[in-house]
């Protein structure tokens, strides 16, 4: 899916990204490279969410599924 945005749009959501970071890099001392990763880490987690391959209700249905033990009857019939 595309989406549009103006030019002027994108450069203050990079600015309020740039200045959260450089704040958050000062009142914590961390290394921006490190805030940037995580950036890119939540940013990839967050669009696999958009795109539901990643969703609370899916994970929840894998959660749940318990795995049962062999029966006979699934077993081969030449054990």
């Amino acid at each position: 899916m595309k989406y549009q945005i103006t030019r002027e749009l994108a450069n203050e959501i990079r600015e309020v990204i740039e200045d959260s970071v450089g704040y958050l890099c000062d009142e914590n001392m961390v290394s921006g490279e490190c805030v940037w990763t995580l950036i890119e880490c939540l940013s990839q987690a967050k669009l696999a969410e958009l795109e539901d391959d990643l969703t609370v209700s899916r994970l929840d249905k894998l959660s749940k599924k318990k795995a049962t033990p062999a029966t006979k009857s699934d077993r081969p019939s030449d054990w």
